[in-house]
Order: C-alpha cells, then sequence, then structure tokens
C-alpha cells in the first residue's frame, strides 16, 4: 500500500507544482486537470514506472520554464533512470529549444546518469533488442495476451524461416541475438517493417489506459462495455483537447510530446508508454482555452465600448 499512497502523492502533487508554477487561471486550471486525470490516477492504483517517471518529467518541464536548469536537470536525469527509453529526451530538448537553460539541465541530466551507468556498465538490464525485434512484425498484442511475453503465442509473420525460429525460441531472452535478427529484417525488408509501424502506430495513443489496470467487471458485459467506451472516448477526447493546444507554438512544452511520438516508432509499444505526454497536452489544451476565451472577451469588450 505504501507505493501506491507515493504514487498519488505524486500524481496529486504534479497538480499542485503546477498550480504554483504558473500565474493566474493558467496555474489553477491546469492543476486541476492533472490532479483529476483519470487516466494519471488510474496508474497509481498499480505499481507501474509510468507513476513515477511521468511525474519526473513533468516536474523538470516545470523547473525549466521557471528557470532552475539545474533541479530541472536532475529530475530528468532521475526520469531517465526510471525508464531507459527517455535517455535521448534531453537531447532532443537540446535540438528543439536551443536555450542556455536547456543546454545545463541536458548537461546535468547526462552527468547525473553517469555514476550509475558507470556502476552497472548500463542504465537497465536491457530489453531493446527483444522491443525492436517484435517491432519489425507486430501489428497488435494479441501474441502475449494470454500468457504474457514469458510464453509468448507468436504469429505467422514473426519468423522468415524455420531456422530464423529456431534461433528466436532458442535466444528469446538474448537481447543481443534479437537485436542482431531484427537488424537482418530492416535491412531486409524495409518497407514490410515500415508497414507494420505504421499499422500498430495508432496504439500508442487511442484506447482505454485501463489495460494494465485490474478490473472486476466481466469482460464483454454490457457494464464493461460502457466503461470502456466511455474511457475510450474521454481518452480521445483529451488527446484532441491537447492537439488542439499544440497548434499554438510552445517549442519547450510540445518537445516531450513530440517525442513521446517519435521514440517508441521501431519498437513493441503500449497505451501506457504514451501517459508522460498527458499532462503536457492538458496543459497546452487549457493555455489555448484561456486565450481563446481571453480573446472572445476582448473582442466582445471592444465591440460594446465602439457600440457606445
Amino acid at each position: 500500500w505504501f507505493p501506491i499512497v507515493v504514487q498519488s502523492a505524486l500524481t496529486v502533487g504534479s497538480g499542485v507544482v503546477a498550480y504554483h508554477g504558473f500565474n493566474g487561471k493558467l496555474g489553477f486550471v491546469s492543476g486541476l486537470f492533472i490532479a483529476v486525470c483519470p487516466f494519471l490516477a488510474l496508474y497509481d492504483f498499480r505499481l507501474l514506472s509510468e507513476s513515477l517517471y511521468l511525474n519526473l518529467v513533468w516536474l523538470a518541464w516545470l523547473l525549466l520554464f521557471r528557470d532552475r536548469p539545474i533541479f530541472g536537470g536532475l529530475a530528468l536525469g532521475a526520469a531517465i533512470l526510471a525508464r531507459d527509453t527517455l535517455v535521448l529526451l534531453p537531447l532532443a530538448a537540446l535540438l528543439l529549444v536551443r536555450t542556455r537553460r536547456v543546454a545545463i539541465a541536458a548537461a546535468v541530466a547526462y552527468l547525473s546518469i553517469t555514476p550509475w551507468v558507470a556502476m552497472t556498465g548500463s542504465l537497465s538490464a536491457g530489453r531493446m533488442g527483444i522491443n525492436l525485434w517484435v517491432g519489425t512484425w507486430e501489428r497488435n498484442a494479441q501474441w502475449f495476451v494470454e500468457d504474457g511475453p514469458s510464453n509468448p503465442d507468436f504469429p505467422s509473420c514473426a519468423f522468415r524461416s524455420p531456422e530464423e525460429q529456431t534461433i528466436v525460441r532458442a535466444n528469446w531472452r538474448n537481447d543481443e541475438v534479437l537485436k542482431k535478427v531484427a537488424t537482418e529484417r530492416i535491412k531486409a525488408n524495409p518497407l514490410g517493417v515500415a508497414k507494420a509501424w505504421v499499422e500498430r502506430y495508432p496504439r500508442l495513443w487511442l484506447g482505454t489506459r485501463t489495460e494494465h489496470i485490474l478490473m472486476r467487471l466481466p469482460r464483454f458485459s454490457v457494464e464493461w462495455t460502457v466503461f470502456k467506451s466511455a474511457f475510450y472516448g474521454l481518452n480521445v477526447v483529451l488527446l484532441l483537447f491537447g492537439l488542439w493546444g499544440a497548434f499554438r507554438p510552445d517549442r519547450l512544452f510540445i518537445v516531450p510530446v513530440v517525442y513521446a511520438a517519435l521514440i517508441h516508432i521501431p519498437f513493441h509499444s503500449e497505451l501506457r508508454y504514451s501517459i508522460f505526454a498527458l499532462p503536457f497536452l492538458l496543459w497546452l489544451g487549457v493555455r489555448r482555452a484561456l486565450d481563446w476565451s481571453y480573446s472572445k472577451h476582448r473582442t466582445s469588450t471592444a465591440a460594446r465600448s465602439s457600440h457606445i
């Protein structure tokens, strides 16, 4: 229960930090949206790294916004240690937002993870080879739904030959072997691999975001269908809300959204992998909505003044 309490406190804390990080209505509404967002709250009820690193990334960006690059870099380094797919995020931020504070934060982030890398020889145990190989053919997640990835039911498209199937099954836990098989497949059939990436991509964003939460409702019952439909619709609305806000240029806060949209393309992906973009999408949408409301109010006021 203690980790779950800590995770919940982190999510509510992210809303509080947003409230104090921005002035006026923007801080209040952004903080409120983040604190009550069901997709963020649901992830607090199961031990997943997403509950930790999404809050760390959000905190890092708020610190950057408040011109605290050293602390922002430390938060970003901690996020990378929690999820190694974030290792290129500081570099992406530096390429897209070429400011002194981002450069400092990126340097601090990489320096902060150096001791761990030096002691262990890597950022994590590493599953890149397996994820990359799966990403070369996977269209959906049905191959491990029943028994999990430890006992997968591979589709016929997973293997290009009986020999490759033998190699993969014999080295299912050998990351280097699977990385080599994946690289060979990409070189041999780049268009086919790209097609698999395109067909799989919507799954990174579209869904109910409840797949990793233990639900007690019977599958395909009326209650289950209503619940899933409501959450699916809410997820779509929040995505559209955030994308609407993203049309107004903001290079700093758009970076994590762009990063989340690109970094998982070659790999096996799940809906939860894009969860860390949600606070940023909510903030972008809130800011655009407040700007639009203010603009309408100003236009209305000017029209009344002109009439008078």
